[in-house]
């Protein structure tokens, strides 16, 4: 009898000396977004890994289902240092894909891209930002590559493409709605934490379904047309990318102000409850191998506004087309 009491009060000293184990599904969650941020994250040497993670579940002790854990996956996202790896919860991802509302997740707002023909004479293309199905996908590419036809066939050759509060999402469509004007790939670089270089690989569909056929508008080639670039401070993520895509040619001319500085390429990773991790992985660098940290810069610093506008038209009309 005296042995029995000796070995309960040990088991009890034992329980409450250590937390009891996290619900399952809560433990799958934390577990697998670490082992992407731990691997996959840009800055994941510049943290003890053994002390976040042991910090870590102690701060989800509590959790028990998956979504319990985002405050914390979010904390250790916070300490890598950098602003623009993100967790979605799984509704989120989920009204995403379908374009329709999920619990309190409601889809991103598409906006298709929107051309003017101007008196200069010029046309004015407004690329706003982009997250959206697969038919968002095709509707936005098309819409701009559509425009391009029609004013490449009038004789247009001076172009106004506005960046503008363009806050980022999938960039694939985009410069595949702006691919006239790129011209020979390579249009950028991802650059590695070890430094190795990878060519952006711009595929010629939808992402969402690498079995699609091409889309129904083949790009016109306007890689001789000029083209002035506006910029703001809302231009960010795959905004600036496709800004990105357009330096180093001697056709382009940049006008406004700095952009967002969110110049770090993004990985999409599922978790296990369907929520996502978009893991910063690397740097990136225009085709002529230029580096942009901070912010991308405009050749040409105007106030915001129409003074941007004017400044860039007035750029186009001592152009003459090629």
């Amino acid at each position: 009898m005296r042995k029995t009491g000796v070995a309960i009060l040990i088991g009890l000293l034992s329980l409450a000396a250590s937390p009891p184990a996290l619900a399952p599904e809560a433990a799958n969650e934390l577990i697998a977004a670490i082992d992407i941020l731990k691997t996959r994250h840009m800055n994941r040497d510049r943290l003890d890994w053994s002390r976040v993670e042991a910090a870590a579940f102690e701060s989800a002790k509590d959790a028990k289902t998956a979504a319990d854990t985002y405050p914390v996956i979010r904390d250790i996202i916070k300490q890598l240092g950098e602003k623009h790896t993100r967790l979605f919860s799984a509704d989120n991802v989920k009204a995403r894909q379908t374009g329709a509302k999920v619990g309190d997740a409601v889809p991103p707002y598409f906006s298709a891209p929107e051309s003017w023909r101007l008196a200069v004479p010029a046309a004015l293309l407004r690329v706003p930002g982009f997250q959206g199905t697969e038919a968002d996908d095709r509707t936005y590419v098309a819409t701009l590559r559509r425009a391009l036809k029609h004013y490449g066939d009038a004789g247009i050759c001076r172009f106004v493409l506005d960046l503008r509060g363009n806050w980022g999402g999938n960039m694939y469509p985009m410069l595949n709605a702006v691919k006239s004007f790129l011209g020979a790939e390579p249009y950028g670089y991802w650059v590695l934490p070890h430094g190795d270089k990878m060519a952006w690989a711009i595929p010629d569909h939808p992402l969402e379904n690498h079995g699609a056929a091409n889309y129904a508008e083949p790009a016109p080639d306007l890689s001789r047309a000029w083209v002035a670039v506006l910029l703001d401070s809302e231009t960010a993520s795959s905004g600036e990318f496709t800004a990105m895509a357009l330096e180093g040619l001697p056709h382009i001319k940049s006008f406004g102000g700095d952009t967002a500085g969110y110049l770090t390429a993004n990985e999409p990773m599922a978790l296990p409850d369907g929520a996502e991790i978009t893991v910063s992985t690397s740097w990136a660098t225009d085709r002529l191998g230029r580096s942009y940290r901070e912010v991308i810069a405009p050749d040409d610093k105007e106030p915001g506004g129409q003074p941007t506008v004017d400044s860039a038209l007035a750029w186009l009309k001592t152009q003459s087309c090629r």
